[in-house]
């Protein structure tokens, strides 16, 4: 997924429990307790079968945003966000452009050896200018932030119980985002990458709206 939007990270958590055996029954109150059972008793291994049952897959959340093999549904809320503060960003761009221009006059102003009032002036119109370009900037990144919340929320929560019922339908004791553990993966087998899998049911049941 795009790092450039609040897209948020940890899709799906699965842990499984495998129980201990071995433990003693505590002996009733007052009652004597021999000698050999002072020491408390090892616990058993992990049965070994329980462990080899295990079945482990991944899946890249990153490549859930892929405008071309991601998941439609999340691509079409991304872009109907972008396209939704579009107008503030040109506004913005514009603002920019002009701090940029007046900058320029001044350094014009300054090799024509005008009048400090009037270089003062540019330079106070440019000061101006930037604080407000700063403002509107935090202004339109927070609201930004917000509705990207609220577009994209129910859409990945929406994603994470198809993940769970994925890896549920397919027997997957542990199902783990390889885009969070990337580094610490020293081999894999690539058959265990279930993320072109699950994107293509998730888009087969889940189509995306058509665009505007």
């Amino acid at each position: 997924m795009r790092p450039a939007h609040l897209i948020t990270a940890g899709i799906l958590a699965a842990v499984f429990a495998i129980p201990v055996s071995g433990q003693t029954t505590p002996p009733a109150s007052g009652t004597a307790k021999p000698a050999a059972a002072a020491a408390a008793k090892p616990v058993a291994p992990a049965d070994s079968a329980a462990l080899a049952s295990a079945r482990i897959a991944f899946v890249n959340t990153e490549a859930f945003g892929d405008e071309k093999a991601g998941i439609s549904r999340y691509v079409a809320a991304l872009k109907s966000v972008e396209r939704e503060f579009q107008p503030r960003q040109e506004g913005l761009l514009a603002m920019q452009a002009r701090i940029t221009s007046i900058n320029n006059e001044v350094t014009k102003l300054n090799a024509d050896r005008a009048t400090a009032a009037t270089i003062q002036s540019k330079m106070d119109e440019s000061q101006r200018l930037q604080i407000e370009l700063k403002r509107q900037s935090e202004d339109a990144q927070a609201a930004f932030t917000k509705r990207t919340d609220e577009v994209m929320n129910p859409i990945m929560q929406d994603i994470g119980r198809s993940l769970e019922q994925f890896a549920t339908q397919r027997n997957i004791t542990l199902l783990l985002d390889i885009s969070k553990m990337a580094p610490a993966i020293l081999s894999l087998n690539p058959a265990s990458d279930l993320t072109a899998a699950f994107i293509a049911e998730y888009n087969k049941k889940n189509p995306a709206p058509p665009a505007p």
